[in-house]
């Protein structure tokens, strides 16, 4: 979620079209790609070598990632200065006649020649999208690509399966190993649960990181040792580095739509697009386009539009039923709440998924009512939105772990800060094997809230919530400060 403080961004001057009683205006014609000045421009000779000339084709086609990369930021620099305009043209109107079109078009990305390995998508089987990223665990960009792939690709059930390779940077020197190691977890048919604890973890993915994740998804231990130690993978992941290499990636994360290039800042607006421009040119319905029945009763309430004719790139105005008084300029595949993203931009109206639930949230919508001390939950996850990549965790091995409470209990120590009186709770030692190593959870840690519930001394949810909840949210303090989400949800 993008925030737009008093809904200002960078002024410039671009034409934009209020919507009015006419509706919306028509896309903005493009030039056709093959017209004579175009092909004029691509063979143009820029240079000659041995008295051969050189086309401008020929010189770009290295370059032609970065180019894409530099049109993007033009582009996006364009977008800001048309909707900081919009916005100003909104001061001062009631929220219903806030209401704007944007039809400035996205440069059409490049298509490259690459390749999914299906031993590592997801899900399983042929699928009409395939988003593809060049990633290593160690990069932080691509743990948050983690995030954003978790909100938007449940946009598109039954039509879109994420799939990776490897790109080991050199100053990311623990990547390969970890690579290698997601491929002997990969040899026991654990690479997804492995990945994913591995990207929730957020630490360096050094060896004795590597061994718990390993720990934590159940692996042999001892062949997962010997397949490691051993390098058995090594010159897998070299082999996924040359064909990284072949495209001219330089960085990650690099994500691919069916071969269409995503810049490397990229966005859950941007695969929204890329994913629905896919879907339109193979004739494939999409899911998101589905009509939402249900009223929404999130906590929000909606304050304006910038509709656009191209998916991903309007805006939606909200703010919090708590603080009206907070604006937040929100894109579709952004996630707005604790569960709940925004799934679609209206003329009208805009439409959420919300754990599962495809809502519809309009002017007339009245939000929800403030919270009370008695029901703080949906309060809480407007304020604190929480964002974690999801593991999933066998259900009865956490039960068996689960059984001696007392040993749980006694890993905790209160520490100084309070939660409504009540001391909160450190975690002081995690033994190996233990429940909380499978939580990802670390010596120091101090953990917060369980389902957006405090844990305090006086109430710790965290046991009936593994016990029984399809999802558990849990929120911890880290050393240095930092917040840390984790999210489980369970096998049977």
């Amino acid at each position: 979620m993008r925030r737009a403080s008093q809904w200002e961004l960078a002024p410039l001057c671009v034409a934009l079209t209020l919507l009015g009683a006419c509706g919306r205006t028509p896309d903005a014609p493009q030039p056709p790609a093959g017209t004579a000045t175009a092909e004029a421009e691509s063979d143009a000779i820029v240079g000659r070598v041995g008295g051969r000339a050189i086309t401008a084709t020929e010189a770009d086609a290295p370059l032609q990632l970065a180019l894409h990369d530099l049109e993007m930021q033009k582009y996006r620099l364009r977008r800001q200065a048309l909707e900081a305009r919009v916005l100003r043209e909104f001061e001062g109107a009631p929220a219903s006649q806030r209401i704007a079109e944007i039809t400035l078009p996205a440069p059409a990305p490049p298509r490259m020649p690459v390749q999914a390995d299906p031993d590592r998508a997801r899900p399983a089987g042929d699928a009409s999208v395939t988003v593809l990223a060049f990633c290593n665990f160690e990069s932080p960009h691509c743990a948050r690509l983690q995030l954003t792939l978790a909100q938007v690709l449940p946009l598109f059930p039954g039509v879109v399966r994420y799939a990776e390779r490897d790109l080991p940077l050199e100053f990311h020197r623990h990547a390969g190993k970890a690579a290698e190691a997601a491929r002997c977890a990969l040899e026991q048919g654990n690479y997804w649960r492995f990945h994913d604890v591995l990207y929730a973890s957020a630490g360096t993915p050094d060896r004795a990181t590597l061994d718990r994740a390993a720990r934590s998804t159940d692996l042999d231990m001892d062949a997962f040792t010997d397949c490691l130690d051993g390098g058995k993978y090594a010159q897998a992941v070299v082999a996924d580095v040359e064909i990284a290499k072949s495209l001219g990636l330089l960085a990650v994360p690099a994500v691919f739509v069916n071969g269409l290039y995503a810049s490397p800042d990229v966005r859950p607006a941007d695969l929204v697009w890329l994913i629905e421009r896919e879907l339109a040119s193979l004739g494939v319905a999409s899911p998101r386009l589905a009509p939402a029945e249900i009223v929404s009763t999130v906590p929000f309430k909606l304050q304006g539009l910038l509709v656009s004719p191209t998916p991903g790139q309007g805006l939606a105005l909200l703010s919090p039923s708590i603080a009206p008084e907070r604006v937040a300029a929100c894109r579709e595949g952004d996630a707005i709440s604790t569960g709940v993203v925004l799934r679609r931009i209206g003329d009208r109206g805009i439409e959420l998924l919300r754990e599962g639930r495809v809502e519809r949230l309009g002017f007339e919508t009245a939000p929800a009512p403030p919270p009370t001390a008695e029901s703080p939950g949906d309060a809480a996850a407007a304020a604190f939105p929480h964002r974690a990549v999801p593991v999933t965790l066998d259900r009865g091995r956490v039960l068996v772990l689960l059984s001696d409470r007392i040993a749980l209990a006694e890993a905790l120590q209160p520490v100084p800060m309070t939660t409504g009186g009540h001391r909160q709770l450190k975690v002081q030692s995690v033994a190996p094997g233990s429940l909380y190593e499978l939580l990802g959870i670390v010596p120091g840690d101090v953990i917060l809230s369980v389902n957006e519930q405090p844990v305090t001394e006086a109430f710790n949810p965290l046991w009936d919530a593994l016990e029984k909840e399809a999802e558990v949210r849990v929120r911890v303090i880290r050393r240095g400060g930092l917040a840390q989400h984790f999210t489980y949800r369970f096998s049977e």
